[in-house]
């Protein structure tokens, strides 16, 4: 590969709906000593951020798979996301060519292609959701889900709409014990706290309902 075609920020941003694998049996470059995080780690001086056995264990599954006999190298191979070969290609790639046989993998390949920056900001918002459910901050809870509910894809809606599921239901046990209240006062102050925390989800609009119902 050229120089520039890993560096190549449409190359980048386009790397982020595949899985990268790096396949490259030799270890004779040895590796490094560095930190990731509070830990000490050994990693690959070819391939700065990986240690050394990744690299192996991918030319390991590569071997046999997706490749038998001769063959150049670089060789820069598609998959589906069941394995099946989509793509191969032999030889080094420009950052344009590469796109290009990017884009003409992704095509073969049915459904929202989502790229890991966003996957991994809709999985965040998601635990952020669900954890401030369980410290008793719905409000907290549903500024997640709205932020949540802007990322397009099905699945990430799935998502949305299953954590939506779960604040609805925490929402609806604050609903019965607002309404079990003795004193209509006592009642509406504590509808329209759900009103206002779970906003806008459908409990909210539940609680709206009987709040409207006590006026």
């Amino acid at each position: 590969m050229s120089d520039s075609t890993f560096t190549d920020p449409k190359v980048i941003e386009l790397s982020r709906s595949f899985v990268n694998v790096i396949a490259h049996s030799e270890t004779a470059h040895g590796d490094r000593d560095a930190m990731v995080g509070k830990e000490k780690v050994k990693l690959c001086t070819e391939y700065g951020n990986i240690p050394c056995s990744v690299h192996t264990k991918g030319w390991s599954t590569a071997v046999g798979k997706f490749i038998n006999g001769t063959f150049g190298t670089p060789t820069t191979i598609f998959a589906d996301p069941k394995g099946k070969e989509i793509g191969k290609a032999e030889g080094g790639l420009s950052g344009k060519e590469l796109i290009n046989k990017m884009n003409d993998a992704l095509a073969k390949v049915p459904g929202d292609h989502i790229p890991t920056t966003l996957w991994q900001t809709a999985k965040r918002l998601v635990a952020d959701s669900d954890a401030w459910l369980a410290k008793g901050e719905p409000k907290k809870a549903a500024e997640c889900l709205v932020k949540l509910s802007k990322i397009k894809g099905a699945p990430i809606k799935e998502m949305a709409d299953e954590a939506a599921g779960r604040a609805n239901e925490a929402g609806r046990k604050a609903l019965q014990a607002a309404l079990a209240l003795g004193a209509d006062e006592e009642k509406k102050k504590a509808l329209k706290k759900i009103v206002d925390d779970y906003k806008p989800l459908d409990v909210s609009a539940e609680a709206k309902k009987e709040l409207d119902a006590l006026k």
